[in-house]
């Protein structure tokens, strides 16, 4: 389980970064990476009959702390400011485009609690906000 060492090595906060770069390029590549780790599917029982029911708790949590850090980090925001940057015209940002929304997707599909859910649509209202 890379999640934890993800943590450890501040990369929300990289990818934060990366999201704000000006070659768009490289934030259309941070969403695809986003849309894998936050992927629901990955928490799903791999058929698996050994792995027990601490395990997959285990993953839960484990993906609930990384998007913890996520919205900490402002990525939140930054993926939606990254809509407005992209034009649909372009193929490779019409792919960033809807791996944005699928990463967001993805996101929303996935069971948090009351108070990491409201951070988010915080972050993401103040975003869209005119």
């Amino acid at each position: 389980m890379t999640y934890p060492i993800l943590l450890e090595n501040s990369t929300p906060n990289t990818l934060a970064d990366l999201l704000s770069h000006e070659n768009l390029d490289v934030p259309i590549a941070v969403v695809e990476v986003l849309e894998e780790l936050l992927d629901p599917e990955d928490l799903e029982d791999d058929g698996d009959e050994d792995e027990d029911e601490a395990a997959s708790e285990a993953k839960r949590a484990a993906m609930k702390a990384l998007l913890d850090g996520l919205v900490e980090a402002g990525v939140v925001d930054l993926v939606v400011a990254q809509l407005q940057r992209l034009h649909e015209e372009d193929e490779s940002e019409r792919n960033g485009v809807f791996h944005t929304l699928s990463a967001s997707t993805s996101r929303f599909l996935f069971p948090l609690d009351a108070d990491t859910d409201s951070r988010a649509l915080q972050a993401s209202s103040r975003t869209s906000s005119p």
